[in-house]
């Protein structure tokens, strides 16, 4: 088992860091195991690709069409919705 830590942020400049808000900056992990990815938020992992998990771990940085954006808002969803079923299609 490999473990990559990762600092999600928002990128530089944005307004809630001019605020002083730190709701978007919190701690990651990238798991493989035995070849699968898996990423893990607080008490919520899920299952990633092995693209998704090399571009989080390059550009850990919240913005509009970034893996990182796009893997916090399906853990959101995992959070809303335990039961939430993540689709590859």
């Amino acid at each position: 088992m490999h473990i990559v830590n990762l600092n999600i942020r928002l990128i530089e400049g944005n307004l809630s860091r001019i605020h002083s808000r730190d709701l978007f900056r919190y701690k990651a992990e990238v798991i493989r195991d035995e070849g699968k990815y898996y990423y893990r938020v607080d008490n919520v992992i899920m299952h990633i690709t092995p693209l998704e998990a090399k571009r989080v771990i390059k550009n850990p940085r919240l913005y509009y069409f970034s893996t990182a954006l796009w893997l916090h808002l399906e853990i959101q969803r995992k959070k809303d919705d335990p039961n939430y079923i993540r689709n590859f299609n």
